[in-house]
């Protein structure tokens, strides 16, 4: 899952009206995406990074509720995170072997 860290509009998600178009708008502490949206990796990496039109990061990974970054996840934290997120592992993989599995996964 991931958290809205800076207020923005998703330039990929609008719908067209009678005076132009209307951009969804992201607040700080929103979900992203939002319900019913899929969204993919390129996209989670884009806005998660400086390669976005504000040049800044506007969304975080969360795991249980805060911020994790799985290359420093431990081998139970990511195990979970694959569990919660429908990624199949092998659970007597290594720590490696499961970040590569989780990192190469499609977004849902």
């Amino acid at each position: 899952m991931y958290e809205v860290i800076k207020a923005f509009h998703d330039l990929q998600d609008r719908v067209e009206v009678k005076g132009g178009l209307i951009y969804h708008e992201y607040r700080v502490g929103d979900e992203f995406p939002r319900k019913g949206r899929s969204v993919s990796q390129d996209r989670l990496d884009e806005l998660a990074s400086n390669e976005n039109a504000q040049g800044t990061p506007l969304i975080k990974e969360v795991y249980n509720g805060k911020a994790i970054d799985l290359t420093k996840a431990s081998k139970g934290e990511l195990l979970d995170f694959a569990a919660e997120n429908g990624i199949e592992v092998d659970k007597k993989a290594t720590k490696q072997e499961i970040l590569d599995t989780i990192m190469t996964s499609p977004a849902e």
